[in-house]
C-alpha cells in the first residue's frame, strides 16, 4: 500500500486507496508500447533549433520546443 502526502487540489491521475483506478496498470502498459512503436517509427525534428534557452526555474526551449513529426521509412 503506497501512502501519499499530497495537499488538497493535488494532481493523481488515477486515484488511490479504495477508488483506485482498476485499469491504471493496463493504461500505463498501453500508453509505454504506443511511445515504443511511436520513437521507432517517427522522428521529431525541432521547427527552430537556435531557439534560445531561459534556465529558470527549469531549462526549456523558448519556443515551447515545437517540433516536426517524420515517419520513418
Amino acid at each position: 500500500m503506497q501512502n501519499y502526502n499530497l495537499k488538497a487540489g493535488s494532481f493523481l491521475p488515477f486515484g488511490g486507496g479504495s477508488r483506485i483506478c482498476p485499469g491504471a496498470d493496463l493504461a500505463k502498459l498501453e500508453t509505454s508500447i504506443f511511445l515504443h512503436y511511436f520513437l521507432l517509427n517517427y522522428k521529431l525534428e525541432r521547427i527552430n533549433p537556435r531557439a534560445p534557452i531561459t534556465y529558470l526555474p527549469t531549462p526549456q526551449p523558448g519556443d515551447k520546443c515545437l517540433a516536426k513529426i517524420i515517419k520513418v521509412q
